[in-house]
């Protein structure tokens, strides 16, 4: 009896394990960063829309800002108010592309009766008498796969980008020379053009390599329970 309970409960427990993940949205996030963040003088910045036509205090830059600023903190930098307290320019731009459709092919198995198992009727009469019904009196079918067929799924994505940058403003004050330090692009593909949603996961998943040389584009894979993600909504 204890053998059977338990059992139920570990394929109880296993089911719910799996709906589970398989309600847990997750997001798959390229980035691709080039220069460094090593800099000789102290590391205060100012964010600014890399597009001219968005205000600093538009509503959505500040919250995406904000969310950086969380992140350059962890490394060292300080943001300040003015230019004029600035060593660094961060330039932020974001945005989502148009949707973009996508028709993928599968196979389906069919499935249909392949066979019989025919069961023994009665035992026949007495030796040397016919039997009292046919030899066979049952027959069960048996289903299996008899063929495949062709589904057709389209779906509907969206490539939503985020590019982070950052200039030496210290040198292109006194020089009037541009000297870029860093760049980060960090960009995602998904059924959701919801950036707002995404972009903190976004964000996140490319912490670690901001303002640093990846070498070449690097994948990560990160789901909507991430700590790192929840830390920056806060």
């Amino acid at each position: 009896m204890k053998k059977t309970i338990r059992a139920v409960f570990l394929i109880l427990s296993l089911a719910f394990f799996l709906s589970s993940c398989a309600t847990t949205k997750h997001f798959t996030v390229q980035i691709d960063s080039i220069g460094s963040d090593l800099y000789q003088e102290q590391k205060t910045y100012i964010a600014v829309p890399t597009d001219k036509d968005v205000s600093a205090d538009d509503l959505r830059f500040k919250e995406y800002a904000g969310y950086i600023r969380k992140i350059l903190a962890k490394k060292g930098y300080m943001e300040v108010n003015s230019t004029d307290d600035a060593n660094i320019i961060v330039y932020l731009t974001y945005g989502v592309g148009d949707p973009e459709l996508h028709t993928y092919a599968y196979s389906l198995p069919v499935y249909g009766q392949v066979g019989i198992i025919a069961s023994p009727g009665p035992a026949p009469g007495h030796p040397g008498q016919p039997p009292r019904k046919p030899p066979f009196e049952h027959f069960s079918p048996i289903f299996g796969i008899v063929g495949t067929k062709t589904e057709y799924q389209t779906v509907t994505t969206y490539f939503r980008y985020c590019k982070i940058e950052a200039f030496d403003l210290s040198l292109y004050r006194t020089t009037n020379t541009e000297k870029q330090l860093w760049s980060t692009i960090i960009t995602s593909r998904g059924e959701s053009d919801d950036l707002r949603m995404v972009m903190p996961y976004m964000i996140a998943a490319a912490e670690q390599y901001i303002g640093l040389d990846t070498g070449r584009k690097v994948e990560v894979v990160i789901d909507e329970k991430d700590e790192r993600a929840s830390y920056l909504k806060r």
